[in-house]
C-alpha cells in the first residue's frame, strides 16, 4: 500500500533528493548560526565574567532546544501559543 510521494522511490523525479539537499542546507545554516553566536558573545563579555556568561548562554540555548519542540505540541491544541510565547521571549 505504498504512496509513491518523495523518498518513496516511486517514480518522483529528484523531490526525494532536493528534500534531502535543502534539509542538508538548512542543518547547515542552522550549526553555523549557533557557532557564530557563540564566538559573538565570547567577544561581547568582559574577560572576568566571560567563563561564566559563556556558560550561561550555553545552557540558555540547550533548554530552548529542549522546550521548542514541547512548545510546537502545545500549538496542536492552540496555534496562537508557540507564536504568543516566542514573541513574548524574544521582547527580553
Amino acid at each position: 500500500v505504498g504512496g509513491g510521494g518523495a523518498g518513496s522511490g516511486g517514480g518522483g523525479g529528484g523531490e526525494g533528493s532536493l528534500h534531502a539537499a535543502i534539509s542538508t542546507l538548512g542543518t547547515v545554516c542552522v550549526s553555523c548560526a549557533f557557532a557564530g553566536g557563540y564566538v559573538l558573545s565570547a567577544e561581547v563579555l568582559p574577560t572576568d565574567v566571560r567563563a561564566t556568561g559563556l556558560a550561561l548562554c550555553s545552557q540558555v540555548a540547550r533548554i530552548g532546544g529542549f522546550l521548542s519542540p514541547l512548545l510546537l505540541l502545545a500549538g496542536d491544541r492552540s496555534p496562537p501559543v508557540p507564536y504568543a510565547v516566542w514573541g513574548a521571549l524574544s521582547l527580553l
